[in-house]
């Protein structure tokens, strides 16, 4: 027996993928701006003007104190618990320090693909200390932010 998935037309799939693809979804593909390269979670916190890239932040299930080396990197660690989050599998931890560019082509196929990647939305409340703690890295230049479109 078929997948549901396999009912639909691709261009069906992409509108479908596209929208998916807002500020605040939390969609789960393989990257390679890890290392090693894995499947990771993350927020979409932007994207460029012409839909090349987005903008977004890793969540991780706990610190990686070989990349967060200072208070101040710490203090961009912000903890999200897992009730009331169903994108999550426990609590964990955004790393509000480092933007991360994925191309959109990539991330929209990557839900065209496999729809179930996208696991949900950021609340707002969240979202809204996210982007003040994100503004606030020393990691992230406020070109990349508006490169993003999000006003500094």
């Amino acid at each position: 027996m078929g997948n549901l998935g396999d009912f639909f037309t691709q261009d069906f799939k992409e509108k479908i993928a596209d929208s998916s693809m807002h500020i605040g979804s939390v969609i789960r593909c393989y990257t390679t701006q890890t290392n090693p390269p894995k499947e990771k979670r993350f927020i979409i916190l932007g994207r460029d003007s012409t839909n090349n890239y987005i903008g977004t932040i890793f969540i991780n299930s706990n610190v990686n104190w070989n990349v967060i080396n200072s208070q101040e990197l710490l203090e961009l660690q912000y903890p999200v618990k897992k009730e009331g989050n169903d994108y999550l599998d426990w609590d964990s931890f955004v790393d509000c320090s480092k933007l991360i560019k994925l191309e959109y082509e990539y991330v929209k196929n990557a839900i065209v693909a496999k729809p179930g990647c996208v696991l949900g939305t950021v609340n707002q409340a969240d979202l809204e200390v996210i982007y003040t703690l994100v503004k606030s890295s020393p990691n992230i230049s406020p070109i990349e932010l508006k490169n993003i479109g999000i006003a500094v």
